[in-house]
């Protein structure tokens, strides 16, 4: 009971001071950075005469490098490792994921240390490692050639705009989900054709399994358009049928609940960027604190899609009063994920209990739309 109040006494404070959110935040957040390893030396620097001792182990070099294919197309959203060749075994080690130009940037590694980098394919399985040592300066690993991943698919369908017609422009994109625990994004990317239609190949684990993937269209600029949408795809080729590149227009925004069948509606709806340093995680809010009164807050686990299975909170409370109970799976469905600045809808049910000395089970649903900021 206390760690429920602790949360609501922090977003209370959320209305006029973000930081004191931010902190508290981050202070009770899911920890999800690898670690790396340590290693302690002192160098000797000669400075005013005077002999000063540094601790070389809290100085860090910087790693820089860049994943082709062997057309040499920058490999982007590849997941890297980089563990010390001492122990490559080892659960604590650097890791990234290369940005849109194929780059590895890592700012975490010791001095005078032998390390292998490993970079590993769709689905967590390594195809390429390289070794190599830090010294006292920057290391620039320059174009590194990677083979491609050992099976894929051909993703096909078609692009059609708000009143049902064709699209003729504009690119469709393709995301991965999550394989092996390894947050590995793989964004694939292909230009509508004039015809309104699009072709592209993606990585699978295997010909047998399904590779669950996130699917929408973006403009010339790469601005989403419409909805992302979840679908599973499947070897050797997967046809999608008809996406759609439409912005709802619609501006109405709910907040609805339910507590054992008996309704309730609260206003204005927000979504707050709760934890900017965890993507995926997407925080909704409902009441106005400024008046105080009831209010709903409730955090979303996992990238968002329309008709994506999978989803779980982070927590769902209703002040005063109630929180979610841990013990009973909660039901999370969107049916509406657009752009920022266009609106997220869907709906949850789950079991929530009192927060008195009898933690009574009760039955709770909860309905939105809310304009999106994150």
């Amino acid at each position: 009971m206390q760690v429920k109040i602790a949360k609501h006494v922090c977003f209370l404070l959320a209305t006029t001071n973000f930081l004191l959110l931010f902190v508290f935040f981050n202070s009770c957040k899911k920890n999800h950075e690898t670690k790396a390893s340590t290693v302690s030396s002192t160098d000797t620097t000669k400075h005013s005469n005077d002999t000063v001792q540094i601790d070389s182990s809290t100085i860090r070099v910087k790693l820089t490098g860049k994943l082709l294919d062997s057309l040499g197309k920058p490999l982007s959203n590849f997941f890297y490792a980089i563990k010390p060749v001492s122990n490559p075994d080892t659960i604590y080690f650097s890791s990234g994921i290369t940005d849109s130009l194929g780059k590895i940037n890592n700012y975490d590694l010791h001095l005078k240390t032998a390390y292998i980098l490993i970079v590993y394919e769709f689905c967590g399985t390594p195809i390429y490692s390289k070794s190599f040592n830090t010294f006292n300066t920057d290391i620039d690993l320059g174009n590194i050639i990677v083979p491609p991943d050992s099976i894929s698919t051909i993703v096909t369908g078609r692009v059609v705009d708000c009143n049902n017609n064709l699209l003729t422009t504009g690119n469709i994109i393709v995301e991965g989900v999550l394989f092996k625990n390894l947050l590995n994004p793989r964004r694939y990317e292909a230009s509508i054709k004039p015809d309104g239609t699009f072709k592209l190949q993606f990585p699978i684990c295997n010909k047998s399994d399904s590779a669950p993937v996130i699917i929408y269209a973006s403009d010339a600029n790469g601005t989403q358009v419409g909805n992302r949408v979840y679908f599973s795809l499947h070897y050797p080729e997967t046809d999608i049928g008809k996406i759609e590149a439409c912005n709802n227009s619609d501006t109405l925004q709910f907040f609805n609940y339910t507590i054992d069948s008996i309704h309730y509606s609260l206003y204005p709806p927000d979504n707050p960027d709760a934890h900017p340093e965890t993507p995926n995680w997407t925080f909704f809010f409902g009441g106005n604190l400024l008046t105080g009164g009831t209010y709903v807050y409730f955090g979303i686990d996992g990238y968002l899609a329309v008709n994506k299975p999978g989803l779980s909170l982070i927590e769902f409370d209703i002040y005063p009063g109630y929180g979610e109970h841990p013990e009973t799976p909660p039901i999370v469905n969107i049916t509406e994920d657009g752009p920022i600045g266009g609106y997220i809808s869907g709906n949850i049910k789950l079991q929530i209990e009192t927060l008195d000395d009898s933690h009574s089970i009760h039955d709770a649903s909860c309905n939105f739309r809310v304009k999106r900021k994150q």
